[in-house]
């Protein structure tokens, strides 16, 4: 397993106290909670900011992933805030020399690998242990102190600075000159979520982007989304994607920010997809983007981010 804390160690954190449990209706309960802040460094003062969290199944390869960013200060590590959720108790390493980074457990309803109705894959079956995290989030208040909650997958490869910078050159203007411009026009103040796979002109779980308004409104909302929709054989990016627009939360297109091996739009002007690209190289993460998924492995997640740290990106000091 990954390092453990010395039996001295206290977690603290630099905001509020535990968030208090879910709602009745929840069937999960929080046993430990932390959030982390983090602090932008002056030249990065008017970008939007960003609380991020990932929940990572402890009996696997995702606790490793977790520690290779946090060794290197990316991925929900280089938020303005960010919370590490996980299915058990879990200790990925330490962020500075008196704060070891261990996991809010949630416990309830386990996530499981399964079918996909109509297709012969499989997808992880996970929303019922992330109504857990939403709920935690939710009581939390953490999200309401930032323009945008990121949810990020283990696996990906996730560069936040990159998103603050697209986000913020994609803040919408006072006139829209057309509808193509009105997609692409993000405003943190107005509820909405971005689709980031254009093939298939959805949600793809790896980096999941809601402004301040829209993770709210989702929050709220869940209750309202479990007892109208069949989501139990869901994965999350699914029910997150149907939820928000049953509660009419406007979708923008986030073209630019993921790649994908699960998503088939093109890589650049390779003429190939992700996937495609990845089969002929191995990791391929040159292109710009904020995040590239899948990386199941800490030796290929590792070569992907010293690619795209070698394209000279500021890391978010802690």
């Amino acid at each position: 397993p990954p390092p453990q804390p010395p039996a001295t160690a206290v977690a603290t954190t630099s905001s509020a106290a535990a968030a208090p449990a879910p709602a009745a209706a929840s069937t999960v309960q929080v046993r430990a909670a932390q959030v982390i802040v983090t602090t932008p460094p002056p030249e990065n003062k008017d970008m939007p900011s960003l609380y991020c969290f990932v929940l990572v199944h402890k009996d696997s390869e995702e606790p490793w992933l977790m520690r290779a960013q946090l060794q290197k200060g990316v991925g929900i590590f280089g938020c303005n805030s960010y919370t590490f959720f996980s299915d058990q108790a879990v200790t990925i390493g330490f962020q500075s020399a008196d704060f070891w980074v261990s996991a809010v457990v949630l416990s309830g309803e386990k996530a499981y690998l399964g079918a996909v109705p109509g297709s012969a894959e499989k997808a992880w079956h996970n929303t019922g242990i992330f109504i857990a995290a939403w709920h935690w989030i939710y009581q939390s208040g953490q999200h309401r102190n930032h323009d945008w909650t990121v949810k990020v997958d283990p696996d990906t490869v996730f560069l936040p600075t990159r998103l603050q910078l697209k986000l913020q050159q994609r803040r919408a203007p006072r006139v829209m000159t057309s509808y193509k411009h009105f997609m692409s026009y993000v405003d943190p103040t107005k509820p909405m979520y971005l689709v980031n796979c254009k093939q298939w002109y959805s949600l793809q779980g790896p980096l999941e982007v809601f402004s301040q308004p829209a993770a709210d409104q989702f929050f709220q909302g869940i209750g309202l989304c479990q007892s109208k929709l069949d989501w139990r054989s869901w994965g999350e990016d699914w029910f997150v994607s149907r939820c928000m627009d049953l509660l009419k939360v406007q979708k923008r297109e986030g073209w630019g920010l993921l790649d994908d091996m699960y998503c088939g739009s093109p890589y650049g002007e390779t003429g190939h997809t992700y996937v495609e690209e990845t089969r002929l190289k191995g990791a391929v993460c040159t292109d710009g983007k904020p995040a590239y998924h899948a990386y199941k492995t800490v030796a290929n997640l590792t070569r992907c981010l010293d690619q795209a740290l070698s394209d000279g990106d500021v890391i978010v000091s802690k």
